[in-house]
């Protein structure tokens, strides 16, 4: 019996010291059976070189040059193009273990499950770290495992990142990565392929190395685009109202902390800029004050912050020298 096909779809961008590393983790992987798409994104470096050439090493490896628009539209052209049976992602700078995805196919298969969650490991400059909770190899129902990966509780069993997961195609054969945001795009697409899920395989092998390093768009500080998680939390939180009590509860939950974690930030970028987006948040934290304070490890910073919220917009802008201050 043939074994199912696998598309790993990796963007390519700005990454000439790390591409051969993750390459030839894939091209090395037990389980052979792989479609490898390499999605240039406009890349200044030498990546398309590099990508061009690992064509000509292994034929299992497709390029597709485009211009320059992000991650989001990476990923998405490399789901336009995926015909696997089963559907990964790698990021251009990490690697993977050699069993990786053998060990998740062979979980899929046993667990009858729609998607595997393996789990990483974080490679910091000191050497590498499972921040995870570690747990035992079994199998979720949807409701059970999305409390825990959006739940509040530390550390997780697991979080919404792609790159340690392998869904099955039909999951995401209708979903894409809104391209309009920037950070927390896919937590979103996360949430929207679970949608049509009934089981998950836990399988935790952390065989996926997640390389820290500065500059990336995780890592680059405060901006405009690095709050437009919330667009994506706004989504998530519009759909909460169908979900059962505990996990409408969760996705509410999630949505206070990142609505004041927002706001904080779009008063220190410019009050005046953003003064629709505070406005939104003030009237959430007013609605729902009492609940919001009985978040579970509200820190004191945040327990005030939320009070100052409360303040009218042009007193919360004159007074956000004292934000800024808690956030530096």
């Amino acid at each position: 019996m043939k074994k199912p096909l696998v598309s790993v779809i990796v963007p390519v961008y700005r990454v000439e010291d790390y591409l051969d590393d993750c390459l030839q983790s894939l091209v090395g992987q037990t389980y052979r059976n792989l479609e490898i798409l390499l999605i240039d994104d406009g890349s200044p470096d030498r990546c398309p070189e590099l990508c061009d050439a690992w064509t000509r090493r292994d034929s299992r490896i497709k390029v597709i040059h485009t211009e320059n628009h992000g991650v989001s539209h990476a990923r998405n052209v490399g789901l336009d193009q995926a015909t696997g049976d089963y559907i990964g992602f790698v990021d251009s700078d990490d690697w993977v273990e050699p069993d990786y995805y053998e060990n998740m196919v062979m979980a899929l298969r046993q667990m009858d499950a729609e998607v595997c969650g393996a789990g990483y490991t974080r490679e910091d400059p000191d050497g590498p770290h499972v921040i995870l909770r570690r747990g035992q190899a079994k199998v979720y129902a949807r409701d059970e495992i999305l409390l825990e990966i959006f739940g509040q509780n530390v550390p997780k069993l697991l979080g919404w990142e792609l790159w340690d997961k392998l869904f099955c195609r039909e999951l995401v054969t209708k979903v894409r990565l809104d391209e309009h945001i920037a950070i927390g795009e896919d937590e979103l697409f996360f949430w929207q392929a679970m949608k049509g899920m009934k089981h998950f395989a836990y399988q935790p092998t952390y065989g996926y190395h997640y390389r820290m390093r500065e500059g990336s768009a995780m890592h680059s500080g405060l901006t405009d685009k690095s709050l437009t998680f919330c667009r994506a939390n706004e989504q998530i939180f519009a759909d909460a109202g169908r979900e059962n009590g505990a996990l409408r509860n969760v996705l509410w939950e999630r949505y206070a902390w990142d609505t004041i974690t927002a706001a904080r930030g779009w008063l220190v970028l410019g009050a005046d800029e953003h003064r629709q987006e505070i406005k939104r948040a003030q009237n959430f934290l007013r609605k729902n004050f009492l609940r919001v304070q009985r978040l579970p490890n509200l820190s004191l910073c945040r327990r005030l912050c939320t009070i100052y919220l409360l303040l009218p917009f042009p007193i919360c802008k004159a007074l956000r020298f004292l934000v800024k201050k808690s956030n530096d």
